[in-house]
């Protein structure tokens, strides 16, 4: 029969200090949420604009959700539109398409995924300007 005597240099004492697990309140779910997507090109023409992202390999993603806002610049200031913009559920592939944009205006596009344990955080903010002319 072996015995192993293994000593850490630490007294009972030093132990007792030490923070027991029920200290800590991690939450296992959170773990489980998705990574935020990372989007990386887009697509403009005339009023409509496309973008693409992609998911961290190994990512559990059941869909995604897409949310835009067209920026709008009012003297030195920007502020973000809430006449233009919108939030789009359960979108099941990584490329997401939005039509009747504002000539010559810029929109912020941000992206999350969701699964059966829910909403992961959201990507950065992707920018994109429409082209066209204003009449």
């Amino acid at each position: 029969m072996n015995t192993f005597h293994c000593h850490s240099g630490r007294s009972h004492d030093d132990l007792e200090a030490l923070p027991s697990s029920r200290n800590f309140s991690v939450k296992v779910q959170d773990f489980l949420l998705p990574r935020p997507p990372i989007i990386y090109q887009h697509i403009v023409l005339e009023d409509t604009a496309k973008i693409y992202w992609m998911v961290p390999i190994g990512e559990n993603t059941d869909v995604f959700d897409v949310q835009f806002q067209e920026v709008v610049s009012n003297d030195s200031r920007m502020s973000l539109s809430q006449e233009q913009g919108g939030l789009f559920p359960g979108i099941k592939s990584c490329s997401f398409e939005i039509g009747s944009l504002n000539p010559c205006s810029e929109y912020l596009f941000r992206v999350r995924g969701v699964n059966i344990n829910g909403e992961g955080e959201w990507s950065y903010p992707y920018r994109v300007i429409a082209e066209g002319e204003l009449d």
